[in-house]
């Protein structure tokens, strides 16, 4: 087997670290919305963070975050993402 030259090395790892990033940002874009799911049917907004592996205000800032890419591709209105807000503030909890 011939050893890979220090190009070669390059893009093949230039390469694994794009598939990885998108990998990342796929399941993190996953991650808010399994979130968002369930803060809005009632979920404790501090188990929902501790469940994430975040504080609160790291929750709160990725939610809104999350939300208003939404908001800003059309997949939520202005209504549903400050309700997601409120709900990520603490308001509205049942479980």
């Amino acid at each position: 087997m011939t050893k890979p030259t220090p190009a070669q090395v390059v893009i093949d790892s230039l390469a694994a670290l794009e598939f990885t990033a998108d990998t990342v940002r796929r399941l993190e874009a996953g991650r808010w919305h399994f979130a968002a799911n369930a803060l809005t049917a009632g979920a404790d907004v501090q188990r929902t963070a501790d469940a994430m592996g975040l504080t609160l205000d790291a929750l709160r800032i990725g939610l809104a975050s999350w939300a208003g890419t939404r908001r800003g591709l059309g997949l939520i209105d202005e209504q549903q993402s400050a309700e997601l807000l409120r709900l990520a503030s603490g308001e509205g909890e049942v479980v």
